[in-house]
């Protein structure tokens, strides 16, 4: 929703151990054979019936020009919209009232209920809004039965919902070639499959993402390269809770690869695995390369993140 588009990069980052940082109250599993909502991000609203006047303050977490780490859960300076109901239509305006854009709205007190642009509504993976009494969220929502299957189908037909996904399923899928410079996107993209609800393969099966036990904010994945398999856990952080900033920071300030300057959104995840079982595959993949008279050098802890980004990163404006 561009008017309300308060803190769509903050986190699938660069946009799901789930218990910790980032996790909602709710423990509900989600099916991949159901409809669900991830949870992307969070902000405080206020809403003025009088004027129709809806104001988003978004989080504050970003290094000072001192390089100490700054943390609001609101910006002073909130981002202003007029919305309101007319004719049985939705309308979000500039504060002016000018600049409309027509949403369709899901709710039964406005304007509590769910917001997503209209030319998003007929895609089964879609972003919206939604509102409580307080708290505006940006969701991810998933409206099928088979999850992996619409990923498949809607990263081929181009769904902006899934405009990172493309970058996100090349740096994955580079990570198991001998040299990442001969990737090949249209040999890609041929290559990559859905053969479950819940799984998602690559290099003629020989390489597989499941995806299971999945809540509003985090889930597992088993990684397998041929007979070797991988369970990586990870949570969604959120700059609204002051813990989750604090350790996005402090994972910065130990990442020798970092950028000079914090962005949250690049630690938007917490990444959980076993470094034992990641090596061996990278050493069975290593030894299948050198089989072919290619040598490969794959960064063991760089694999399960990557395999991460591709599942939620690429879900992320």
């Amino acid at each position: 929703m561009k008017k309300m588009n308060f803190a769509c990069a903050g986190l699938l980052g660069a946009g799901l151990a789930l218990v910790g940082c980032g996790s909602d109250s709710s423990s509900d599993s989600i099916s991949m054979s159901d409809s669900f909502e991830i949870v992307l991000d969070k902000a405080n609203y206020t809403y003025s019936t009088k004027d129709s006047m809806l104001v988003v303050k978004a989080p504050v977490c970003k290094q000072s020009s001192l390089k100490d780490l700054v943390w609001k859960k609101e910006s002073e300076d909130g981002d202003s919209s007029k919305v309101y109901q007319k004719s049985g239509k939705t309308y979000f305006c500039d504060k002016k009232g000018k600049d409309c854009e027509t949403y369709s709205y899901d709710g039964k007190k406005f304007p509590k209920g769910s917001f997503v642009d209209p030319d998003d509504s007929k895609n089964s993976i879609r972003f919206a809004q939604t509102l409580d009494k307080s708290m505006i969220k940006f969701v991810l929502q998933y409206d099928g039965n088979c999850f992996a299957k619409s990923y498949y189908a809607q990263l081929m037909d181009g769904n902006e919902a899934m405009e990172g996904a493309d970058e996100a399923l090349a740096n994955f899928y580079s990570k198991f070639l001998a040299d990442p410079d001969d990737l090949d996107e249209e040999k890609m993209v041929d290559d990559f499959r859905a053969p479950d609800c819940d799984e998602l393969s690559m290099f003629e099966g020989n390489v597989s993402i499941k995806l299971s036990n999945f809540t509003t904010s985090g889930g597992k994945i088993v990684l397998k390269y041929k007979k070797n398999s991988c369970d990586i856990t990870f949570n969604l952080r959120y700059a609204y809770n002051e813990k989750d900033c604090q350790a996005a920071f402090d994972e910065f300030s130990v990442d020798k690869d970092a950028d000079e300057k914090f962005y949250f959104e690049d630690y938007g995840e917490v990444v959980n695995y076993d470094i034992y079982c990641i090596n061996d595959m990278v050493n069975a993949l290593q030894r299948d390369h050198k089989v072919l008279g290619k040598s490969v050098a794959v960064d063991a802890a760089a694999l399960p993140k990557a395999a991460v980004k591709f599942v939620v990163g690429g879900l992320k404006k």
